[in-house]
């Protein structure tokens, strides 16, 4: 039997099974390529901040963390006008791998905040293998699966209620019911398109734990970020986003860092933490044996 010489009704009770069947098909996809859960790997204790900045928001919130890093240790200076860069001393010899990054390409005139950000994928390549080689992070081929396979499968359901709806335009048929259907599934097609995964279920897991193991640290930017060493501002900020620059009295970084319209709060980053063992971090201490943590004494 044709599902198009379907009634009315008996059509759009199909559909709809078939939209719910494929909407629930596609998460289960998502989540299974995410991979499994399960309780964090003895490969999170040895995170440095900068691999928890990117496990947290991707390449970006690397190199902002690496940026704020700088800043705090006046290795790194913000201009008043604009969202420039400048260096103030010479990097010393703690710093880490990340920051000398961000440094020498500051150092060599690259120092609008905006092209860095358009950089940030290249900057942080050697980041993202050791996350992937830990199945912390997806892969780039299994995050466009994540993306479209989802989509492609819901625009097959759309593409029958087009044509079942071409059919009752010319049989004189009322459609309203299914164009509305119609224009749910298209917007479920967008969502599912849209909806990016960046870590697996254990990255996950992981920058949960990071987040628990380091309320100390939270409390200290917030109440007493002088106190902050250089590396534990940036574990800071990829763990509980841009409002620690607040905190830290560096409301200038952040603006630049994250331009917001209308005064508008900036993205929530988070991350996971080179300290061992989620512990506080909170003091001083240096995440990943690096962070900057000779510029300027502290």
């Amino acid at each position: 039997m044709n599902v198009l010489d379907l009634r009315g009704p008996e059509f759009l009770e199909l559909y709809i099974v078939l939209l719910v069947g494929t909407i629930a098909a596609a998460i289960v996809f998502r989540r299974l390529l995410r991979g499994a859960g399960g309780d964090p790997p003895q490969f999170a204790s040895q995170l440095d901040c900068y691999e928890i900045a990117y496990l947290s928001g991707g390449p970006r919130m690397a190199v902002d963390a690496a940026i704020a890093s700088l800043v705090h240790c006046q290795a790194l200076g913000l201009e008043r006008l604009g969202r420039r860069l400048r260096t103030n001393r010479p990097l010393p010899e703690s710093a880490s791998p990340m920051e000398r990054v961000i440094y020498d390409h500051v150092e060599r005139g690259h120092a609008n905040v905006g092209r860095l950000h358009l950089m940030a994928r290249s900057l942080t390549e050697g980041l993202a293998g050791r996350l992937r080689a830990a199945d912390l992070v997806l892969m780039p081929d299994r995050i466009l699966l994540i993306r479209l396979v989802p989509c492609v499968l819901i625009l097959a359901i759309l593409a029958l209620g087009i044509t079942k709806i071409a059919v009752g335009l010319s049989r004189n048929r009322p459609v309203v019911f299914l164009v509305l259907l119609c224009l749910f599934t298209c917007g479920m097609a967008m969502w599912f398109a849209l909806q990016s995964a960046h870590r697996t279920r254990a990255g996950d897991r992981v920058l949960s734990a990071l987040r628990d193991g380091n309320s100390a640290l939270r409390t200290t930017a917030r109440s007493a970020p002088a106190n902050l060493g250089h590396s534990d501002l940036a574990l800071a900020l990829a763990l509980f986003g841009p409002a620690i620059l607040a905190g830290a009295g560096m409301t200038e970084l952040r603006r630049a860092l994250w331009p917001q319209p209308n005064g508008a709060s900036g993205g929530s980053g988070s991350g996971w933490s080179g300290c061992s063992g989620g512990s506080s971090c909170g003091g001083g201490s240096s995440c990943g044996g690096g962070g900057c943590g000779g510029c300027g004494g502290g």
